[in-house]
């Protein structure tokens, strides 16, 4: 569709035009830029390509990689990427109405300045700009705050996230996107001068800065939206980090230390309904072994088990870190009853299992994979309860069973050693087999998988003629780049001939940038398979064909 850049809001669609705006007040668009007259390009979220024609001041054409624009032909990138020029445009009509004549005047740069200022002018006015640019002044804490000498050094790490956390607030306690990111950033900074100081066998420094990020972003998570993601890897990041120390050989008085702090702190009550209690227990448990405290983390368990507000995970690291410390404590009699106390636990059991099958405990494995299989379980678990049950079944050359679940982990997986297996158990009528076997993964939904395992199928059974069917049908320009090499030596004219219709109907569709460098891609693709006589026609066919398309002819003059 085609409308007024000044008038978007009348054209987009309310839900995309919404999320566009936020995303435009995040800062989400990034490197705008005209790749040509009238073509413009910009990153978005640091992850989708959006192109944009505008002739001169109508939207004429849009496009963007993401999954929402291919179904929809609409999506918020699109909708952010337009309201960042349109604001983009006015900023330079008003900057050229008031530019001044140029002057030949010496540029001043940032290096320049920095190489003749005082140091204490310097100084001076890092403390004024700090005193009125909040976020400013947090980056220079967070930069810096492992210089300044504290009685308490955990408290200026703490400080500096407490008051990030407190600028990030809106009235209703919720936190901004802003503040989202800046905590974020903040974080990062932390995390940076701790992996600084480990380099450095710093290893106290390490432990505070990670333990007041932990403190600090737990009980915000549930307020961080779709930033809560970013805030647990940063969690996470941070409990690495301690195992880091740990397996350094830190002063046996750091390790005590730490051995208490996580004992106090799995205690609280933000830690589990926030999901983080497992990861304590991984440190405790690795802490109890330095230490030689398996009874007392027993114990701690067995009184941590008495709490309220235990979530089905929280519950079940429990439950596996206590197996682990009695079998470790050689007191694995009580393991069985804690088993069949929880026989309805499909992560505690899928643990069991994997470490029964360690031991090499193949018959009660499998007895305990039959039971849950029978059961209604979550297909994340039985996907693995049905490859450590295939694996016994090799094992035990049970031909069915193999059968059985092959197909049921080629259809969830799509890995072609599934295949391997069902083809090694082939009865007379294999090509009937593998037919009905190639329908049943049509008939799942679509993925770029999917559509792979297919040719692989064909190309492990050397079916050249109907890989080049199922090429032609898929219109797939990746999956002919990844198979045609296999069907090029005998149907080379067909084979072009897909490339051709393929081609030209995909730069039919898209413009610009990233669309002329994918099709320089597949020529440069065709002729490192050799099949330089395809790759030179469909170059001078496009040649002809879309000479007036700038940034494709500036990408094919290479090749």
């Amino acid at each position: 569709m085609a409308f007024p850049l000044q008038q978007l809001e009348q054209h987009i669609n309310d839900d995309f035009l919404l999320l566009g705006e936020q995303l435009f007040e995040q800062g989400a668009v990034q490197a705008l830029r005209e790749l040509e007259r009238h073509l413009w390009a910009a990153q978005v979220e640091q992850t989708y390509e959006v192109e944009l024609k505008i002739t001169p001041s109508r939207v004429d054409l849009t496009s963007c990689e993401c999954p929402r624009f291919m179904s929809e032909g609409e999506c918020e990138h699109v909708a952010a990427t337009l309201l960042a020029l349109r604001k983009h445009i006015q900023q330079n009509t008003s900057a050229k109405a008031e530019a001044p004549k140029k002057s030949n005047k010496q540029r001043l740069t940032t290096r320049g300045v920095l190489k003749n200022v005082e140091e204490e002018e310097l100084k001076e006015f890092v403390r004024q700009y700090a005193s009125r640019d909040r976020n400013f002044a947090l980056a220079l804490k967070a930069r810096f705050a492992a210089t300044v000498s504290f009685s308490d050094d955990k408290s200026k790490y703490r400080q500096v996230l407490d008051e990030t956390i407190r600028a990030a607030r809106k009235k209703d306690r919720s936190i901004s996107y802003r503040g989202m990111q800046t905590l974020i950033k903040v974080s990062d900074e932390l995390l940076l001068q701790a992996e600084s100081a480990l380099v450095q066998a710093y290893f106290r420094t390490v432990v505070l800065i990670c333990q007041s990020v932990i403190e600090r972003l737990t009980p915000v998570l549930r307020k961080m939206g779709q930033y809560q993601d970013s805030a647990r890897k940063r969690i996470s990041t941070s409990f690495q980090l301690i195992h880091q120390v740990l397996g350094l050989q830190p002063p046996p008085e750091l390790v005590e230390d730490i051995w208490k702090y996580a004992q106090t702190e799995s205690q609280k009550v933000t830690y589990r309904i926030n999901e983080i209690i497992p990861q304590f227990y991984r440190l405790l448990a690795k802490v109890s072994v330095q230490l030689d405290e398996g009874e007392a983390f027993l114990n701690l368990l067995e009184e941590t088990s008495l709490l309220s507000q235990f979530s089905d995970r929280n519950y079940t690291a429990l439950l596996i870190n206590k197996i682990d410390v009695l079998e470790r404590l050689e007191r694995s009699d009580e393991v069985p009853p804690i088993i069949r106390g929880n026989e309805r636990n499909a992560d505690l059991l899928l643990y069991v299992l994997n470490k029964a099958m360690k031991r090499g405990d193949a018959a009660w494995a499998k007895q305990v994979a039959d039971e849950m299989l029978a059961r209604d379980i979550p297909n994340r678990i039985r996907e693995q309860i049905e490859d450590v049950r295939l694996l016994i079944a090799e094992q035990e050359a049970d031909d069915k069973t193999i059968r059985q679940y092959a197909y049921n982990r080629l259809l969830a997986t799509y890995k072609m050693r599934y295949f391997d297996m069902l083809k090694q158990q082939q009865s007379e009528d294999w090509k009937t087999e593998r037919m009905e076997l190639i329908g049943a993964i049509q008939q799942q939904p679509y993925t770029s998988e999917r559509r792979d395992i297919v040719a692989s199928i064909y190309v492990k059974e050397a079916l050249w003629d109907k890989l080049l069917d199922y090429m032609a049908q898929t219109r797939s320009l990746d999956m002919l780049s990844k198979f045609s090499k296999q069907v090029l030596p005998s149907y080379q004219k067909q084979v072009y001939a897909i490339y051709e219709e393929l081609m030209l109907e995909y730069l039919s569709n898209h413009f610009g940038r990233t669309a002329a460098r994918r099709i320089g891609e597949k020529i440069v693709h065709l002729r490192r398979i050799n099949a330089h006589q395809v790759a030179d026609k469909l170059l001078r066919r496009i040649r002809e064909e879309h000479a007036d398309r700038a940034s494709l002819m500036d990408e094919l003059s290479v090749l």
